[in-house]
């Protein structure tokens, strides 16, 4: 008996639902472990390249996997036998405040009934049991939530699957027939590029579809870089027949590189990273011997104004004057066909230039400032040199002349209107000096330009020389002034503005000029005051050089003393060495007093302070052009001290022969410069030789012997100071003389002067 319509119905409504969920439930499975199935055979083939077996196995095992699951999740629950007893446990579970009454209606429902049962409670317990189960949420007892979460979970890693194939077409493709044990490739994601550098260090690259065929020089270095484009690998290695693969080192984010050191023999290799892992392309290497410079000549023509001849020298690297025309002559080994010369700063590039001997080219340039530049050899197959040797052009600019001024030997002087102011000077340069000249001006009037320099044979212009000397004597009064349409000589009060210049022998001449001079005109009666003034002030040098040789004659005979009581004592207690040292300071301050004299003397003769000036002043001359010949020696900056005691020897032997004719107190400065120079030049170093040999003496007799000379030496610097003084005494006493005679000459004439007025106004 099947249970009454009133308990079967809602039963079989039970039963359907029960039934969907199983299927919801079981499709859900399939299709989760279809997806993931599907998820794992792409992965396991797109990582590790299955082959067909393999894949064919994945494929029967998948599906036996997927229709063992069918059935377990579909075909059984779908036919399984669910009678109106189960059904009412599935409730009864889901609900026990039933107490087992659904249950036993429907079984009791489902039975006839045996006799002596009791009908009536029979039907009053389904009637309680069917008016229950109306009331009751039958769906509470079917749970779908878990159902309906797996068809969630599948309908995910299904649309999963799916969009991950659709991403990639192609790939699909491949996927589904080599699932299907159809050969095919997969699609690459990295594809590695190798690049090498381009005819750069004579190196030679030529491609060739899947081989890349490198020439370069024998023991050179070959530096590789490898592009990772698409999906970058971690690693990416290189691999030489017969060697174990190297890492290349990575430097950017798809860049990297590695080099391959000193090439002496052929190899091959190939990049592998990612599933770029064929041999496509290869790299064939072959090293040769490339050309080299096996030497190297220079041939130099200076420009036309160094005066030099061209010179051939061996070698590349050169200096030269600004303008020289340089031809670089290089010699290759056999096999080179051309070359080139490359400059590093300008970046220029020339030609060599092939000659008749095999291997052998040439290249002009002029030399315009300093650089280096290297030769580079180059064979029929463009093979360059591999390490070309540099060389070196220094570029010597031609410097201005090197001048210097001896007079005047300072920026202002003094001068008379009835004066002159001499003025010598040298020169030096390079390649030569074409002129030393001397521009004068006074006031707004436009300067005049003067040689410095003797002209040649028959007056024609001297020859540019190395170094030059020259002098000339500015007469004050041969100067013209302008004022207003005419020219005047200059006066009292006028400034005489003066400069030497030299020029170079270039054709665009450098210039070197001397500080600007400048000389104030005055009177003769300011000019010997400020003579006597500077006389003045020797004196005070004179006495103090007086007191400084009695305090080394003192310390001498300290010296003597305590030598004839202990010698030992003697050597401990004094130095010879700083006995000689304070006597050259004796010789060296008189020297400076011998220059202040002459310097006074120049000042007086110049000026023509004395009747006879002129015959000084031709002396002075003279005596400069005798020693012109030293003038290289000055302008090298040799010292000035020899050529002063020149001068003053020069002059005193002209005073000595009667050259320089009857001189009133010009004559005095020459007698105070003679006492001068005979302590500066023969006293005080007999002194101080003396000491110095006393200094090295063994013997002390010996020692004795030198102090005693040197004391006597000393003893003759003191007396000839004593009358250096007595004569500076005498020139006091003159110049008051001299003085008084003038201040009444000069009365005089103004007398005259307002006698003559006095007579034109009457």
């Amino acid at each position: 008996m099947t249970a009454p319509p009133d308990l079967s119905r809602p039963l079989a409504s039970l039963r359907r639902r029960i039934r969907v969920l199983a299927l919801l439930r079981g499709a859900s499975w399939v299709l989760s472990a279809a997806a993931l199935l599907l998820a794992a055979a792409y992965a396991l083939d797109r990582g590790l390249d299955l082959p067909r077996g393999v894949r064919l196995s994945f494929l029967v095992g998948s599906l036996a996997a997927l229709a063992t699951l069918a059935y377990r999740g579909l075909a059984r629950p779908l036919t399984a036998s669910l009678p109106p007893t189960d059904m009412a446990l599935i409730v009864e579970r889901s609900f026990p405040e039933l107490r087992e009454r659904l249950v036993s209606a429907v079984q009791l429902a489902s039975r006839p009934s045996p006799p002596g049962e009791s009908g009536a409670l029979v039907e009053e317990l389904r009637a309680v049991a069917a008016s229950t189960l109306r009331e009751l949420p039958l769906r509470r007892a079917l749970r779908p939530r878990e159902a309906f979460l797996s068809a969630a979970g599948a309908v995910a890693l299904l649309g999963g699957a799916v969009l991950g194939l659709a991403r990639d077409r192609d790939e699909t493709s491949v996927f589904l027939a080599r699932l299907l044990g159809i050969e095919r490739a997969w699609p690459r994601r990295t594809h590695l590029e190798i690049l090498l550098p381009d005819r750069s260090g004579g190196l030679q690259v030529e491609r060739d579809r899947d081989v890349i065929r490198v020439r370069l020089p024998l023991g050179t270095d070959l530096p590789v870089r490898v592009l990772a484009k698409g999906k970058v690998p971690p690693e990416v290695r290189l691999h030489v027949r017969g060697e174990r693969p190297r890492a290349a080192t990575r430097t950017g984010p798809e860049e990297f590189v590695h080099t391959f050191r000193s090439v002496i023999a052929p190899f091959s290799f190939h990049a592998t990273g990612g599933d770029d892992t064929d041999e496509d392309p290869t790299v064939v290497v072959r090293p040769h011997r490339p050309p080299e410079v096996a030497s190297t000549s220079v041939d130099l023509e200076y420009p036309p104004y160094t005066g030099l001849a061209p010179v051939h020298r061996d070698g590349g690297s050169f200096e030269a004057p600004v303008g020289t025309l340089a031809r670089v002559t290089v010699h290759g080994t056999p096999g080179a066909k051309r070359g080139l010369l490359r400059f590093f700063r300008t970046g220029k590039e020339l030609t060599l230039e092939a000659l008749a001997q095999e291997a052998s080219f040439a290249a002009s340039f002029g030399v315009e400032e300093s650089d280096r530049y290297l030769a580079l050899l180059e064979d029929d197959e463009g093979l360059r040199t591999a390490q070309p040797a540099v060389f070196t052009v220094t570029a010597l600019p031609d410097r201005r002349p090197e001048l210097r001024v001896f007079a005047p030997d300072r920026a202002e002087l003094d001068v008379t209107p009835n004066g002159a102011i001499p003025v010598r000077a040298a020169a030096k340069d390079d390649f030569g000096v074409q002129a030393l000249d001397l521009r004068i001006g006074v006031g707004e009037t436009p300067p005049e330009t003067v040689s410095l320099l003797a002209p040649g044979p028959d007056s024609k212009p001297r020859a540019p020389a190395r170094e030059v000397a020259g002098a000339r004597r500015i007469e004050i009064s041969a100067i013209a002034v302008r004022e207003g349409e005419g020219t005047r000589a200059p006066r009292e009060g006028d400034s005489v503005l003066f400069l030497v210049e030299a020029l170079d022998n270039r054709p665009e001449p450098n210039r070197a000029e001397s500080p600007r001079f400048r000389a104030l005109v005055q009177s003769p009666v300011e000019i010997l005051r400020k003579l006597n003034d500077g006389i003045a002030r020797v004196r005070e040098e004179v006495e103090a050089l007086g007191r400084l040789q009695r305090e080394k004659i003192d310390r001498l005979n300290d010296l003597l003393a305590a030598l004839e009581g202990d010698a030992r004592a003697a050597t401990e207690r004094h130095s010879f060495v700083s006995a000689a040292v304070g006597q050259a300071r004796v010789g060296s301050q008189a020297r400076r007093i011998e220059g202040d004299f002459l310097r006074a003397f120049e000042t007086g003769a110049f000026n023509r302070l004395d009747r006879n000036a002129d015959a000084a002043i031709l002396a002075l001359e003279a005596l400069d052009a005798e020693l012109a010949d030293r003038a290289g020696d000055r302008a090298r900056g040799s010292e000035e001290g020899s050529l002063l005691g020149a001068r003053a020897e020069g002059l005193l032997r002209r005073r000595d022969s009667g050259e320089l004719g009857s001189l009133e107190f010009l004559g005095k400065f020459l007698d105070m410069l003679d006492l001068a120079r005979q302590i500066a030049e023969r006293l005080s170093p007999e002194a101080t030789a003396a000491l110095e040999d006393a200094s090295t003496a063994v013997e002390a007799s010996r020692t004795r012997d030198r102090l005693a000379a040197a004391r006597a030496a000393q003893d003759e610097v003191l007396a000839t100071i004593d009358r250096l003084l007595l004569l500076l005494g005498e020139w006091d006493n003159y110049q008051a003389v001299v003085g008084l005679a003038r201040e009444i000459l000069e009365r005089q004439k103004a007398l005259n002067q307002q006698t003559k007025e006095w007579t034109r106004n009457r």
